[in-house]
């Protein structure tokens, strides 16, 4: 039974996504959420960083964009955390970045970045794929949890191992400290 009813998933979801209402019924992501609003400034369209998870690690880096005020487009897959960021003027759309038409919805054809802060290797993977269909000169920013994850990811852009990056950051402290003491 299981492979017959895994079979029509797609298609009653390519059927209800048509058919907004029922969407709605069936809380499939915000429909008004899934594209950016047509008063979005032509700055989130074109050159922008297009990041990937509003989580722990997407939110920090989300900051450090809008504080150095580089144009950015979040996707993310919770609606009302999109509902909140439109809210505070923010750009973003509710979705699933392993689907080429977010992708699509965010500009990324038209992106100089793409930062995927999620921690799904296997996901990061179909979303650059889709990603380097849309703008094969993009450039790749990745989140990775373990070394395994990071060999896999090494060869498609900069990957940033969680573990590494924090040793980076206490030795440099560290080191710092110590080399401002023996002065």
């Amino acid at each position: 039974l299981n492979p017959f009813v895994f079979r029509l998933i797609d298609p009653i979801k390519n059927w209800a996504v048509q058919h907004s209402k029922l969407a709605h019924r069936l809380e499939f992501p915000s429909l008004a959420h899934a594209q950016l609003p047509n008063n979005t400034s032509a700055h989130y369209l074109k050159g922008q960083v297009v990041l990937v998870g509003y989580g722990r690690v997407g939110k920090r880096i989300a900051q450090a964009l809008k504080h150095q005020h580089i144009p950015f487009v979040i996707i993310e897959m919770d609606p009302d955390v999109v509902s909140k960021l439109r809210h505070h003027g923010m750009a973003a759309i509710v979705g699933n970045a392993t689907d080429i038409s977010v992708l699509e919805q965010a500009h990324v054809q038209e992106a100089t970045m793409l930062i995927i802060a999620m921690p799904d290797p296997f996901d990061e993977i179909v979303i650059i794929e889709q990603a380097k269909k849309l703008n094969p000169n993009i450039e790749l920013v990745l989140r990775t949890h373990n070394e395994t994850e990071s060999e896999l990811l090494s060869g498609h852009g900069r990957v940033f191992f969680g573990e590494e990056e924090l040793a980076k950051g206490m030795s440099n402290y560290i080191c710092e400290r110590f080399s401002s003491k023996s002065v």
